[in-house]
């Protein structure tokens, strides 16, 4: 009997650095001489990220337009059974949405047609540690789905951030997942034995057991998804001062927007708002088109499309 394929989950928060440490994870199993493929999930309708990870040679199925916890639960069981036939595959990688659901991907990884062909190895949540404190309260559904469903807490971007801040985190976090182990180092200095730390786990997740019962409806708390492709060009000053006004509430409250936009010299900028965060940086990744996705609450599509066209 084949042995099952193990999955690895990494969770997180709408721009927590999921895509990034995917990136890094990747290239760690490949150096490896591991063969993998990645499950990238978008709530928007354009696929922003699996952009990124296809331009590092990466054999990436993304699934858009949804949750794969609800959703696009069929989409995802189609996606593995395709992939159960290769042979060849050592591991796979599913970034869900930052909106997902872990018991309803539980319960869908338990689908006749592929329970005996995948089994989930390790549940990695990601906790952005510039945005959590602000974000905690008002998307705690979220947070705490995330963290008691982990195998391992790893925190993002904690480069700039004061010794102290990052142990008051630690501090919440140890109260909603008592028994998780939290890792804080920075992920520029992330070593082999450190992926092998957080990805091979000798615990299943958390509450990981096939459930007989029904979740109620996944309605992501009223948050949507709004994709739009644009026209105008941008000077990098320019589209920092959009994508400001963003994230100050001008255009509904949007805590996270992806895309590329036309640069005013050459080619596309990729830009990543997470919260306040804004990078913006030119795109090395095969785009031909500028497109963008919005996720968030109350978005005036109207507006943002005029903005970028």
């Amino acid at each position: 009997m084949k042995k099952p394929i193990p999955i690895d989950l990494i969770s997180g928060f709408l721009g927590a650095g999921k895509t990034t440490l995917i990136s890094k994870y990747a290239a760690h199993l490949i150096k490896n001489k591991r063969k993998i493929a990645i499950i990238e999930n978008e709530f928007g309708e354009t696929g922003i990220d699996g952009v990124l990870l296809k331009e590092e040679g990466l054999t990436v199925a993304e699934i858009t337009n949804g949750c794969i916890c609800c959703s696009m639960q069929g989409d995802l069981i189609e996606v593995l059974e395709g992939f159960a036939q290769n042979t060849s595959l050592d591991r796979i990688i599913i970034e869900p949405t930052g909106l997902f659901i872990f018991e309803e991907i539980s319960d869908t990884l338990q689908a006749s047609s592929i329970r005996n062909d995948f089994t989930l190895s390790s549940v990695v949540t990601i906790i952005d540690s510039i945005s959590f404190m602000a974000q905690r309260h008002k998307y705690s559904m979220f947070f705490e789905q995330q963290l008691q469903h982990a195998n391992k807490i790893l925190l993002s971007k904690t480069e700039n951030l004061d010794r102290l801040d990052i142990l008051d985190i630690m501090d919440i976090l140890s109260k909603v997942a008592p028994h998780i182990e939290i890792f804080t180092k920075n992920w520029n200095t992330l070593t082999l034995d450190d992926y092998d730390f957080l990805f091979n786990s000798n615990e299943p997740p958390p509450q990981h057991k096939q459930h007989l019962h029904k979740h109620p409806a996944h309605t992501h708390n009223g948050f949507e998804g709004v994709a739009i492709s644009g026209s105008k060009n941008f000077s990098k000053k320019d589209l920092f001062r959009v994508l400001k006004d963003i994230t100050h509430g001008t255009y509904g409250d949007i805590p996270r927007a992806k895309g590329f936009a036309y640069d005013s010299h050459d080619g596309f900028w990729y830009f990543s708002v997470a919260e306040k965060q804004i990078d913006i940086a030119h795109a090395s990744a095969n785009t031909d088109c500028a497109k963008m996705n919005f996720i968030g609450m109350d978005i005036n599509k109207n507006s943002i499309e005029k903005l970028f066209n």
